[in-house]
């Protein structure tokens, strides 16, 4: 037989509302998890957020960059002024990852010339986990 006391089940109730209605701490921790995936990609994965490989550069560019002597670094690593930017921003209400380089969306979405090379994005892998850790944050498993 199962028993459940009221007074334990409201309280539980109410504190697992009380997360809900502050989810800043979970923002903060999504957001700085998908920061560094982002900073991962750019780094060592050299892929998208789902996980297929960026295309090589093209000829030209890979001459340039072997003339520059950075070739080595990644493909959308020159300077590091890409990777130093990209940040997040996460309080009670709102989550937004990003960076503000001019030239970010270009390498993003790519251009009648380059092709895309997302950094930016949702793994699906990824956010089943974040569900089960808003499941936990709710829970009080998770520490705030």
């Amino acid at each position: 037989m199962i028993e459940i006391e009221m007074e334990q089940a409201l309280a539980d109730l109410q504190a697992m509302m009380l997360r809900a209605a502050t989810p800043g701490p979970m923002f903060a921790y999504i957001g700085g998890a998908e920061t560094e995936q982002a900073h991962a990609r750019i780094e060592s994965l050299k892929s998208t957020p789902l996980g297929d490989p960026w295309e090589p550069w093209m000829t030209g560019t890979a001459r340039e960059r072997e003339r520059k002597g950075n070739a080595g670094l990644g493909l959308l690593y020159d300077t590091g002024e890409l990777l130093d930017s990209i940040e997040f921003f996460a309080d009670s209400d709102t989550l937004e990852i990003g960076t503000d380089v001019d030239y970010a969306e270009y390498l993003q979405d790519g251009t009648r010339f380059m092709d895309a090379r997302p950094f930016l994005g949702w793994n699906p892998e990824r956010l089943v986990q974040y569900e089960l850790d808003w499941a936990d944050y709710l829970s009080g498993d998770m520490p705030a």
